[in-house]
Formats: C-alpha cells, structure tokens, sequence
C-alpha cells in the first residue's frame, strides 16, 4: 500500500484543481452522471 503525504499530494495537485475537480464532481452528480461505490473501511497498525 502506497500511503502518501499532504507534502506529496501538493507537489501534484495544486489548491486550483482542486477546486476545478470539485465544481466538476458536484456537476456531474447533479446531473445524475455519477457512479458514487459504497465506501471501503481498511483497517491497519502501523
């Protein structure tokens, strides 16, 4: 299992995709054009 940091996520994915992958999930999920899966809970110790 991969686990990233925030440090490692903000080197990729600045705060404006963010933004932009936001406004464009919550379009599609108005539009019902989204398949949302159950949530999977996996539980680790470290």
């Amino acid at each position: 299992m991969l686990l990233l940091t925030k440090q490692d996520i903000k080197k990729v994915f600045t705060m404006r995709d963010a933004i932009k992958a936001n406004k464009a999930a919550f379009k599609l999920y108005t539009d019902k054009k989204r398949i949302v899966p159950l949530r999977t809970n996996i539980c680790f110790t470290r």
